[in-house]
C-alpha cells in the first residue's frame, strides 16, 4: 500500500455519513472513539503499511500481546488437500485471526475467512476474505463466491479457548429481550479485542470428518448442528 492509500478510521465521519441530519453530541462520538479504539487501530495501519494477509495479522496480534498453544495439530490433513475448517466463534475478532493465522501457516497462506461484508473495507485482509451479508439479502456474487469456496475434501472441527467479558454478552442479551435488531454489542468488540491483551489462547483441533457423513438422510440444519456440538465436544474437561 502506498502513503495516499492509508485506512484511517475516522468514527466522526462515518456518523455523519450514516445519520448526515442528525446532531450527534460531541460526548457521544469521543466516547464511540475510545470504545473502538480508533487512535491504535490507525496507529496499527500506519506502522503495517506494506503488510497485508498473514503478515498483517501477525502484526495485529503483535499490537495485541497474544500467545497461541496448539493442541492436536496432528489432526491437521495434509497440505495437497481442499478443506473447510469449522470453529466456534467466543472473541468475534481475535479468535478468527488466530486460527486465520494458524491454517495461514500451515497451508502456504492458502486459506480464507468467510466474514461479515462490512470488513472488506480492511484492505490489508480483504484478499484473504469472504464476504456474507448478514444483514440483507445474498448477492449472487456471494453466493458464486460461497459456491467455489466450499469445493473441499473434509470438513475439520476447532475448538477456540476464550471469552469476552459479561458485559458484552449481557449487553446482547438485553438487546435480544428488549426486540432491538441492531447488533449494538458489535460496536463493543474492538474493546472487547483489547481486554484480552497479553492473554494466552489455545486452539483445539479435532479429528477430520469425511465429506461423505453430510449425506441426504438429514437437512442442512441438522448437519450444522451436528457439526456445532461435534466442535463443542473437542473442549477439554
Amino acid at each position: 500500500m502506498s502513503s495516499n492509500e492509508i485506512i484511517k478510521i475516522d468514527v466522526g465521519k462515518v456518523l455523519k455519513d450514516k445519520a448526515p441530519n442528525i446532531i450527534i453530541p460531541k460526548f457521544i462520538v469521543n466516547y464511540l472513539r475510545r470504545i473502538i479504539h480508533e487512535k491504535e487501530f490507525n496507529q496499527l495501519f500506519a506502522d503495517n503499511l506494506n503488510k497485508k494477509n498473514l503478515d498483517f495479522i501477525e502484526a495485529s496480534l503483535q499490537m495485541f500481546n497474544v500467545t497461541t498453544g496448539i493442541s492436536g495439530k496432528e489432526n491437521l490433513p495434509p497440505s495437497n488437500g481442499k478443506y473447510i475448517f469449522v470453529s466456534n466463534h467466543p472473541l468475534g475478532g481475535l479468535d478468527g485471526l488466530t486460527i486465520g493465522l494458524m491454517l495461514g501457516r500451515e497451508y502456504s497462506g492458502k486459506v480464507k475467512l468467510i466474514t461479515n461484508d462490512l470488513l472488506m473495507n480492511v484492505e490489508p485482509l480483504r484478499e484473504m476474505f469472504v464476504p456474507v451479508n448478514k444483514v440483507g439479502s445474498q448477492g449472487k456474487t456471494h453466493a458464486e463466491t460461497l459456491q467455489n469456496f466450499f469445493d473441499s475434501e473434509d470438513h475439520l472441527p476447532i475448538f477456540f479457548e476464550g471469552r469476552n467479558s459479561s458485559f458484552f454478552y449481557n449487553l446482547a442479551k438485553i438487546r435480544k429481550f428488549l426486540r432491538i435488531k441492531i447488533n449494538i454489542e458489535m460496536m463493543f468488540l474492538p474493546n472487547e479485542m483489547f481486554k484480552q491483551k497479553g492473554n494466552h489462547f489455545t486452539i483445539n483441533i479435532g479429528k477430520p470428518i469425511p465429506w461423505q457423513t453430510f449425506d441426504k438422510s438429514r437437512n442442512l440444519s441438522y448437519w450444522a448442528q451436528w457439526v456445532r456440538e461435534i466442535t463443542y465436544k473437542i473442549k477439554p474437561a
